[in-house]
């Protein structure tokens, strides 16, 4: 799993800065990862509930 400075830079590649919003949702991501078991990032973006 990427750490979370890593899931941070590529977020803010993608949106030219860094929000808290997006800080929130990268921990909170990996936190339901850590709970799911599931290896982030996913290269096939699907999520079977």
């Amino acid at each position: 799993m990427k750490s979370l400075d890593e899931l941070l830079r590529d977020s803010a590649t993608h949106h030219h800065r860094l929000c808290p919003r997006q800080v929130l949702g990268a921990r909170v991501g990996m936190f339901a990862a850590s709970l799911l078991t599931l290896d982030l990032p996913q290269p096939d973006k699907r999520l079977l509930a």
